[in-house]
């Protein structure tokens, strides 16, 4: 048991790569698009901050903690909060 450990550890520099079979599921992509989409939101919020935009940015940036679960269940919190991110997206950015 001990030496499958060992081999899992060194086998952990195929993360991310050409060789990462485990990369490729859709759970995996869903999660990489995860943190793009959070970066985007903040650089967002950043570039709006103001004290105008502070009650939605605050929304938006905590948009993530509604996302649980695995497998299908995170598939649907991101499902239901895609609305609420695409509404004060919006917010934001029409605000002067």
């Amino acid at each position: 048991m001990l030496a499958l450990f060992g081999w899992l550890a060194r086998a952990r520099r195929l993360r991310g790569g050409f060789w990462d079979v485990f990369g490729r599921l859709p759970e995996r992509r869903l999660e990489r698009q995860l943190v793009l989409d959070y970066e985007d939101d903040v650089a967002t919020i950043l570039a709006v901050l103001a004290p105008a935009t502070l009650e939605a940015s605050v929304a938006l940036a905590s948009l993530p903690e509604q996302v649980r679960g695995f497998g299908p269940v995170k598939a649907g919190s991101v499902r239901a909060m895609e609305p609420q991110r695409r509404a004060l997206r919006a917010r934001l950015s029409s605000t002067p």
